[in-house]
């Protein structure tokens, strides 16, 4: 079965990296959404079985350019899953309601912003990434109906970080490489970004499968070392800092607060023995701070945004509308890598109010789940996960780019699971 599904993935990924032609994917993707249609309606599969790998396919942020839109692999294939899904719910369409109020009045003021932006073209490129990351993801995750598909779809993701894990972690020892590592085609912060969230994953899963066999708990402690080291490989700050949150957030969530401050001290010490025994030249490199730096570029991107903000202080730039170059160091971006920051500079007070409301709804659910799940370890387990899962990527782009391809998805996947598991407690008790 699952055989199946990856020779139908690896058949439409493919193309979607070596073809030139990239219009042509199109076609691969409707015969893919055409096969996967006729074996669900026949009872061959479930749709679960499809979307097992969508939250593993978030680790690779590579794509394309397809009518003007960068289009990743985690694109097209929740493009696929959110017709297959709309088609099999038979157009009854199951939305988080609050949620989907709140998000639906933000994305509204960031449709209405256009209308003063000076790049409609960006800002309409934005804009459908933020619907297929903040309404389509959630929309897709939240329809998955059991906690054992949820554990599934995250063991895969688990299993793509480790890989990728192993190799930064191999090509580093192999090459001897001191500074940030960039990888088959990654960034480092996108590569610290898919390691960094799969640890609060790996460890919450180790909590969640307590009185698993000795084989499962080696093999997950075995996913949780190669990640850890291969993080440190990236020098991501930012990617540090959202993995430490999550894990603090991932503990209190498990009631296991007295845990906190012994992580935390494990943490670093094991980050001291590697930066000032086994690669003293790390500390320096991470603690760069010269005019040539990326530390010191956001000290520029700072003022730049500050100022900018000035200017619109209400209703912002417009959604997409900004944009920074620093020719020095020969570098540009359309983020001042922080969410925040973006918020006011694009869309004013008033659209980082909703975007706020939003946050506080998503925290909100998963306090009241810890209240309700108390007595059920697997839920309460589940809902810290996936809180610590969405904090760990949320922190990151304090400092960072906010809005990637990939690591956007899988913020948001933590945010469709949450939601969904008190659908899935609802639908357990009509059953019962």
């Amino acid at each position: 079965m699952y055989i199946l599904i990856l020779i139908l993935l690896v058949g439409t990924s493919i193309p979607l990296i070596t073809m030139s032609e990239h219009y042509a994917v199109l076609l691969i993707y409707a015969l893919f959404t055409l096969i996967s249609f006729v074996l669900i309606s026949k009872k061959k599969l479930q749709f679960e079985h499809f979307i097992m790998a969508l939250l593993a396919s978030s680790a690779i942020p590579h794509s394309v350019t397809l009518g003007g839109l960068n289009v990743s692999i985690s694109d097209a294939y929740i493009a696929v899953m959110v017709v297959l899904l709309v088609i099999f719910s038979k157009f009854e369409l199951s939305i988080p309601k609050t949620y989907f109020v709140i998000t639906i009045t933000y994305l509204a003021f960031c449709a209405l912003s256009l209308a003063w932006a000076n790049d409609f073209t960006n800002g309409l490129a934005r804009l459908i990434q933020l619907i297929e990351f903040m309404l389509i993801t959630v929309y897709v995750f939240y329809n998955i109906r059991s906690t054992k598909f949820l554990k599934t779809m995250m063991n895969w993701y688990i299993g793509l970080a480790t890989v990728l894990g192993a190799i930064a972690v191999g090509y580093s020892l192999a090459q001897h490489v001191t500074g940030p590592l960039y990888i088959l085609g990654f960034h480092k912060n996108a590569l610290g970004s898919v390691l960094g969230t799969s640890i609060p994953l790996i460890y919450g899963l180790l909590l969640l499968n307590k009185d698993c066999s000795k084989k499962v708990k080696l093999t997950y402690l075995f996913c949780l070392f190669i990640t850890v080291f291969g993080l440190l490989m990236t020098m991501s700050r930012g990617a540090f800092l959202g993995s430490i949150a999550a894990i603090i957030v991932l503990l209190y969530f498990t009631n296991k607060t007295k845990q906190i401050l012994g992580i935390l001290g494990l943490i670093a010490v094991c980050f001291g023995l590697y930066a000032f025994i086994l690669s003293p030249s790390y500390l320096e490199s991470v603690t760069r701070f010269d005019e040539y730096s990326s530390a010191y570029s956001r000290v520029i991107i700072y003022d730049d945004v500050t100022s900018k903000i000035k200017e619109h202080p209400y209703i912002g730039h417009g959604v997409g509308n900004y944009f920074i170059s620093i020719p020095q160091i020969n570098f540009s971006q359309d983020d001042p890598n922080n969410i925040f920051l973006l918020n006011l500079v694009e869309l004013g007070v008033v659209g980082l109010v909703f975007f706020v409301l939003m946050i506080l709804y998503i925290v909100g659910v998963a306090f009241k789940n810890k209240r309700e799940f108390k007595q059920n370890h697997e839920l309460l387990t589940l809902n810290a996960i996936f809180i610590a899962g969405f904090v760990a990527r949320f922190v990151h782009i304090q400092v960072d780019v906010s809005w990637v391809r990939g690591p956007g998805l899988f913020m948001f996947a933590m945010v469709g699971m949450l939601l969904s598991l008190r659908k899935i407690v609802k639908n357990i008790k009509q059953g019962s």
